[in-house]
């Protein structure tokens, strides 16, 4: 007859005990390891990254004008030293054999012709200079005539909206004045610059990859910001898809309704008018308005439908 070993059997049912705990325990982890994993595929799919996109802008100031280089009034054409930096710049740009994204030039003479050879030279590869055109950045804030910086302030926004856009490190191309310039590379990159002729500046960019979870989009109260300094949208003034006006009064310049924003309106196309594209706008010409507003030497202009004619 056996005898019940009441020592032996207390030692085995702990020891069980032990066992069922950790096989529990490792259940447990391992739930919490797969719920782990498919956290971390779930951010994956929705595009979300807290990575550093690095762009590169490269900016540079029309080559020396015969009135840099006080020769003549002229801004309409290069001095001979201009005529060699725009040369140099040239074959510099086609050295490097970077591949400008964007590309933004400024409407007046002296700066599409110190980047139309380099363009000029490139074949396919980019389209025709006037898609690159950006009033905003023409020259200003040197005189009464000359455009304001807020102008300049709007065109930075948009080039800067740009970038954080986009998914890979990309290169923008800007040519461009050296007051309006400083403004814009201000924006930009927050740096204070002195902008010499025909002098390339190179500049990083960073940002954040743009939100690409569509069930969760960023938040929109921004985003007109790309369109205006301030932000505005269309029903802040009661404006209708498409629709354009004079919200803040004439001074301030014409507004049209486009995505929801308020967005300041392009000037005319006045290059077929006058060489440099000049509008009334850059003058505070009012329509029918005319006189000198480059002194007598230059003629007299008259403001009809948004450009600035020369009429003697």
């Amino acid at each position: 007859m056996s005898r019940f070993n009441t020592t032996n059997s207390g030692f085995l049912v702990v020891t069980m005990n032990r066992i069922l705990i950790l096989a529990f325990a490792m259940l447990a982890l391992g739930c919490r390891q797969q719920n782990t994993n498919q956290m971390s595929l779930k951010g994956d799919q929705t595009g979300l990254s807290t990575s550093k996109i690095t762009h590169h802008i490269y900016f540079v100031r029309h080559g020396e004008t015969e009135s840099n280089a006080k020769t003549s009034e002229s801004a309409d054409n290069f001095s001979p030293k201009g005529s060699e930096q725009v040369r140099a710049l040239t074959d510099k740009l086609q050295g490097m054999d970077v591949k400008f994204d964007q590309i933004y030039i400024s409407p007046l003479w002296r700066t599409r012709s110190t980047i139309k050879p380099y363009l000029d030279g490139q074949g396919n590869r980019y389209s025709a200079i006037d898609n690159y055109i950006e009033s905003g950045i023409a020259e200003c804030c040197w005189d009464q005539g000359s455009m304001t910086k807020d102008v300049v302030e709007q065109s930075a926004a948009k080039i800067r909206t740009f970038l954080m856009n986009q998914t890979t490190p990309s290169n923008v191309l800007i040519v461009g004045h050296y007051h309006s310039g400083k403004i814009l590379l201000d924006n930009l990159v927050g740096k204070t610059v002195d902008p010499q002729n025909a002098d390339l500046m190179v500049f990083d960019f960073d940002s954040s990859p743009p939100n690409l979870d569509k069930t969760h989009p960023a938040p929109q109260a921004s985003d007109c910001r790309a369109f205006n300094r301030d932000g505005r949208t269309c029903a802040d003034v009661g404006y209708t898809e498409g629709q354009s006006g004079y919200p803040w009064g004439a001074a301030a310049g014409l507004f049209r309704c486009r995505q929801n924003c308020l967005e300041l309106a392009p000037p005319p196309d006045c290059h077929t008018v006058n060489r440099d594209g000049r509008t009334c706008k850059d003058v505070r010409y009012k329509e029918g308005q005319s006189g000198y507003p480059w002194g007598r030497r230059n003629g007299r202009f008259r403001c009809e439908s948004g450009c600035l004619i020369l009429v003697n």
